[in-house]
């Protein structure tokens, strides 16, 4: 619920770009879903539902394989300082927004040098 879902189905799409080398939208959405089932129970006045991180490991093996134990753990780390954040960003989107910000500050610097 204090997670920004959006910006972690960004990072879930890149994510699994990178594991299976094609975009796999069933696979991303199913994902995704399995993070904004809490919120939906919630909205609709059901019993609260926790997310597992076994749960969803135990779900992405089939598509996954040996990937699913790496993907579900830097996915439960990212959601678990995401929550930490105001505006449920993890820390790590927003140090690396911040890098990306300085690296064009100096190619700007450079260009303007010359």
């Amino acid at each position: 619920k204090k997670v920004n879902l959006d910006i972690m189905k960004t990072w879930i799409a890149k994510e699994i770009v990178s594991i299976l080398g094609f975009e796999d939208d069933v696979l991303i959405d199913m994902i995704y879903n399995m993070l904004a089932l809490d919120e939906d129970v919630i909205a609709n006045g059901m019993h609260r539902v926790d997310i597992d991180p076994k749960h969803i490991q135990v779900t992405l093996t089939p598509f996954l394989e040996k990937n699913a134990a790496s993907f579900t753990e830097k996915l439960w780390n990212l959601l678990l300082s995401a929550q930490n954040d105001p505006m449920g960003i993890p820390a790590e989107f927003i140090q690396q927004r911040m890098e990306e910000i300085e690296r064009q500050k100096v190619k700007q610097d450079d260009v303007g040098d010359r």
